[in-house]
């Protein structure tokens, strides 16, 4: 990553493994008591035990599912229009490396 676009405007790229879909829950799965602390010694011990039932659901690489849907009721509200803004050719290197 060139830090002159960051030191620019303060906008750091997005983790490179996120926009590709893999997600760092193997990581978080192997620290998880360190994040817990805040919780309390009942709960503590329960969500461990739940996610550790589930595993299924918490893999580094995302999957699709038909088994829900999303549906945002947003009334009569107009669309928001936003008119496109020039990006430097540097930022336009980095985000086409993500693409």
């Amino acid at each position: 990553m060139n830090s002159s676009v960051q030191e620019d405007d303060g906008v750091v790229p997005p983790n490179e493994s996120l926009l590709r879909g893999h997600l760092k829950n193997s990581e978080t799965m192997a620290s998880l008591e360190s994040l817990l602390g805040h919780l309390g010694k009942e709960q503590h011990a329960e969500l461990p035990a739940l996610i550790n039932d589930c595993l299924c659901l918490f893999n580094d690489v995302q999957t699709c599912t038909h088994l829900i849907e999303h549906d945002f009721d947003v009334g009569d509200t107009q669309l928001i229009r936003q008119r496109f803004y020039q990006v430097s050719v540097e930022k336009r290197k980095i985000t086409a490396v993500y693409a």
